[in-house]
This record gives C-alpha cells, structure tokens and sequence, in this order.
C-alpha cells in the first residue's frame, strides 16, 4: 500500500494553507476557505502516528488524547458544512449547526464513559461500542455529503471557469472523504484488519483533492503575477522613454526592485503606476505638436500593410515618435496641439493591451522605415 501519499497530501495542504493567508487578508471572501484548508490539515496531522507519539510524550493518558482528537475531528467538520453553507447563502445555519454539534460531542464523551474500562479509544479499541462509531462517522458522512451536494451545485451555477473547477475538485474531496468514514464503519462493523492499510492513501487523496480545489486561485494568481512582469518587461522601453523626455510625469515608487520579483501585489502596482506614468506623459506630449502630424501621421499608416486591429498602435506609435522629437527639439506648448486617435480603451486592461501593442509597433521595422520627420521649428 502506498505510504507516502498521507504525509506529502498533508504537507501539500499545509503549503497551500499558508500560501493563502496574504490572500484572505486582502480578500474577506477567501478565508473561509484558507480556514478550511487549515482545520482538515489540523486535524490530519493531528492523528499521525509520530504526532501521536509527540502527545503521549506530553499526556499521559491515550484515551484523553483520543477524545480530543475525536472533539476536533467532529468540530473541524462542522467548520468546513458552516463555510460551505455561508459561502451558498444558507442563512441562518449557525444556531442549529452548533447546537448540533455540541450534542454529537457530548453523547460521544457519554458513550465513552459507559464504555467498558479501556485505555485507548480509537477505531481498533475492542470496547468501544459500534453506537459511538455510527455517531461519530455518520456525523461527517453527513456534514462532508451536504459539503460536496453543495459545492456540486454552486459549481454548475458558476461562470467563471476557474471557481467551477475548484468547486468540482473540492466536491471529490468531500466524497473521497465519504469513502474514509466508509471504510471506517465498516472496520468498526466486521473488524477486518485488510481495511486498515486504505485508510492512510484515502486521507492522502483527500488532502491533495482538497489542496489543489484551494490553490487552483493561486495558480491563477501566479499566472497573472508572470504576466505582469512580462507586461512590465515588454513595456519599459516605451515607459522609459517617455519618462526621460517628461521626467516631471514620474512619479516615486514605494516599491523597491526587488520587491516586484518576489510581490504579486507589488508587481501588479508598479505596473498600474507605468500605465498612469506613459498615459500622462502621451497626453502632456500633445502640447507639443502641431494639429497636422496626426493626419500626417495616419497617411503613412495607411500606405502601410498593417492588420486593421493594430492600425490604432501604429499610428500612434509614429506619434509618438513625432512627438518625442518635437520635444528633444525644445518645442514649447502649441495652441493647435495634435490629438491621438486613441488612449486604447476604458478599463485599465484594455489600455495595457494597447499599449503594449504600442511598444510593439515601435520596435517594428515598418514604423522604423516610416518614422514621420519632426515638426519644423515656428519662426
């Protein structure tokens, strides 16, 4: 039997956990499920044997520890239904589900008192009573079934892509998890020892099941945080040389160099504030030309085998050009200043792709072949 798979699906979820912290502290809506992922790696770990060990070291008594272990497995669950039922607006659930589990709690410690003497409680423990075993897996049978019925039916509801994957991959963990506490009642019922070796790879399967539905978000996260630099990357040229020929239009980064590698968030700033920066800077270069170069300037674009989608990016590509020249020639403000076709849209998105398509047009040898000549000097 494999062996490997409960610790590593253990560690996994533990890294994912973590990983999403600083997500759930910018975001209220993603610590329900950074809470779930901490309380099943919770109470994973918390019934492996060298943890086990670790407790018996400090506490005397197994059966205490078993009893705890037993506590948290059934509140952890209990967690896991309350966020699934606040995240599918199940309003008032908390009451009930409390109260409910308080009750579970308290009748399992009452089975365990009237239990003939014995120093251990677990699953292989010959006195404990099957009604103890029905209660405490028929308790997360049911909360993980609710878990994965709901999650199953909000996924099909979803629209984004994303979100309908993770629910699905999370609805298998909840029913891999159905199969444990399965496996489990029926040990409990005919006491077969071949069942015991399936209990370690099934929490295996559940915990990576559970860890991948969690981080398919930072996935996606990470897949913006990659094209945020390659935006950045591919966009500095154009940035830099407009913030050279305007140096009043840049404005201080609170960000070191250093933290852009390492920081999503601070990526994804530093590229907002480039976007602002070649934005100011395009609309102070205005001042600085004559109202003809931009017709000038779409003539030649016209004369050029240009896609109709980058027609916009080239011309002002060729502007700009234009525009920084009439600039490094010492121009002053003009009074018929020329107007640009296009900013590249309304949403800041829309305005990345058009000016990375900008950059792209200067670095192409049309617009190098093409470069409009500079404004003649005013008397």
């Amino acid at each position: 039997m494999v062996t490997w798979l409960e610790p590593f699906g253990i560690a996994v979820l533990w890294l994912v956990a973590f990983l999403r912290v600083p997500r759930s502290v910018r975001h209220r809506r993603q610590r329900g499920i950074t809470g779930v992922c901490f309380a099943i790696a919770l109470t994973m770990t918390i019934y492996r044997q060298p943890v086990l060990d670790l407790l018996m070291a400090v506490i005397p008594s197994g059966r205490a520890i078993d009893l705890v272990r037993h506590a948290l497995s059934i509140s952890a669950g209990a967690f896991v239904l309350h966020v699934i039922l606040a995240a599918t607006d199940r309003a008032r659930h908390l009451g009930p589900l409390v109260g409910t589990t308080a009750l579970v709690v308290a009748v399992l410690l009452a089975l365990d008192a009237t239990a003939p003497a014995h120093t251990r409680s677990g699953i292989t423990t010959p006195q404990m009573p099957m009604a103890y075993w029905v209660l405490f897996f028929g308790f997360k049978l049911v909360a993980n079934t609710l878990c994965a019925y709901l999650c199953w039916r909000r996924q099909a509801e979803a629209e984004d892509r994303s979100v309908r994957a993770g629910l699905a991959v999370f609805t298998l963990g909840m029913l891999s998890c159905d199969v444990l506490w399965v496996v489990h009642l029926v040990y409990a019922a005919v006491r077969d020892p071949d069942l015991l070796p399936l209990i370690s790879p099934l929490m295996g399967v559940q915990a990576l099941l559970v860890a991948v539905a969690a981080g398919l978000p930072l996935v996606a996260g990470v897949r913006r945080f990659l094209d945020d630099h390659r935006a950045h990357r591919r966009l500095r040229p154009l940035w830099l040389s407009l913030v050279t020929a305007l140096p009043h239009v840049r404005a201080d980064s609170p960000h070191s160099r250093l933290s852009t590698f390492v920081s999503p968030r601070a990526m994804s700033l530093v590229l907002y504030r480039v976007l602002i920066e070649v934005r100011d800077a395009i609309l102070a270069l205005r001042d600085h030309v004559p109202a003809d170069v931009g017709q000038r300037v779409v003539e030649r674009v016209d004369g050029l085998d240009v896609p109709d989608a980058d027609r916009d990016a080239f011309v002002m590509a060729l502007w700009l050009d234009a525009a920084l020249e009439a600039r490094r020639q010492g121009h002053g403000a003009r009074e018929g200043h020329s107007t640009v076709s296009s900013l590249g849209g309304a949403s800041p998105e829309e305005e990345l792709d058009f000016l990375l398509r900008v950059a792209e047009a200067r670095d192409s040898p049309l617009t190098a072949a093409t470069r409009p000549p500079a404004p003649e000097p005013r008397p």
